[in-house]
């Protein structure tokens, strides 16, 4: 099984990512991030997941991408996601 990171999980294209990786049979998403307050689960963001998803949305850490992801998937525009994956990338994860 390979776990699996949403960098920007509250938008469309993070929705549509998670449907399709939920059929998949090798993937598991075990991390989802956001800069929401208050960690909100992903049922109430997405309402279309209530039920097939139990996650809550965290602030994006290093250390906790590197120990609960095998592969990330950014979400984010692509400003945002330049200036947060290097870091993730030279760190190894």
């Amino acid at each position: 099984m390979v776990r699996v990171g949403i960098l920007g999980a509250t938008g469309y294209t993070a929705l549509e990512l998670m449907k399709l990786l939920l059929r998949h049979p090798e993937a598991e998403i075990t991390l989802l991030t956001s800069r929401q307050e208050g960690e909100p689960h992903v049922g109430a963001v997405h309402p279309q997941l209530a039920g097939r998803l139990d996650l809550t949305l965290q602030n994006l850490d290093s250390s906790m991408v590197a120990a609960r992801c095998d592969c990330v998937f950014s979400c984010l525009p692509h400003a945002a996601s330049a200036e947060i994956v290097k870091p993730l990338v030279d760190g190894g994860t």
